[in-house]
């Protein structure tokens, strides 16, 4: 067992850096490559977009290791933890690796342009239960308002783009598993599977908990059924998925040092 934690102890000095860099708003040094992406739409910038990715990814792998120093080992919730540190740490992997400045602003910008629809779906069915929320007709009025400035942004960064294409998570992970395994075919195959098992776990389909399953009862004489039993003692295979997003995390904070050095000839590390 003590073996099967060494990816997580091995983790917890980088996890926490970045809970304390959290704590202060970073900015790009003028004339770095982030700099001159923030330009490109001031209303919300690439670097704090992808700095709240990081940061996201290092809070849910902290999540992670603050239920196992509780003794904690949980069958679906830790994995559900893992898949959104992998999301967030490869988003921001995905952004920053461009060496072409229109890439990488695109791909902000494509990030961005979701935050913005997302947002205003949420205001828009918060208007269709408005009696079922009791919101007087002011309060109405209010998310009508907050609906239309929400659209302005979304129409003002969609002018700055180069092209319609929608966020997708399955894409945006494999393509940043090559740039954080550049060597390693079977983990960049395992980043992209993280895709799928882990949203089962986050939606709880069920099926990835299948996986799991250690023992089965004797089958069921008039269904053919069994019972599975994942009793959440075995930390292989949450350490396995662990390894992968602190592996991307660590990718995703270089990156992001890199690109906020004034001089493209240095060269940062994460941390």
């Amino acid at each position: 067992m003590e073996d099967k934690l060494t990816v997580f102890r091995e983790a917890s000095a980088d996890l926490d850096r970045w809970r304390l860099r959290a704590q202060q708003v970073e900015q790009p040094e003028p004339g770095s490559d982030l700099a001159q992406d923030d330009a490109a739409f001031p209303h919300q910038l690439i670097s704090q977009t992808v700095r709240t990715s990081l940061t996201s990814a290092g809070e849910h792998l902290r999540l992670i290791c603050d239920g196992l120093k509780c003794g904690n080992v949980y069958n679906m919730s830790q994995y559900s933890a893992a898949r959104a540190a992998i999301v967030g740490a490869t988003q921001a992997v995905w952004i920053l690796a461009p060496e072409d400045p229109a890439i990488r602003r695109e791909r902000g910008h494509t990030v961005i342009t979701e935050t913005y629809v997302q947002l205003r779906k949420y205001h828009e069915l918060t208007l269709q239960q408005a009696q079922a929320l009791q919101l007087s007709v002011e309060d109405q009025e209010q998310v009508r308002e907050q609906i239309e400035w929400v659209q302005s942004r979304e129409d003002a960064v969609r002018a700055v783009r180069t092209s319609r294409a929608k966020l997708q998570g399955a894409v945006f992970i494999e393509s940043a598993a090559s740039v954080i395994f550049p060597d390693d075919e079977f983990r960049q195959a395992g980043l992209r599977q993280s895709w799928n098992v882990l949203s089962s776990d986050a939606h709880v389909l069920m099926w990835s908990l299948a996986l799991r399953t250690i023992s089965f009862s004797p089958q069921d004489k008039r269904s053919g059924l069994s019972t599975g039993t994942a009793n959440g003692h075995s930390v292989d295979d949450l350490a396995g998925w662990f390894g992968l997003a602190i592996h991307s995390l660590r990718c995703g904070w270089s990156l992001f040092d890199r690109r906020c050095e004034g001089s493209r000839s240095s060269s940062g590390q994460g941390g």
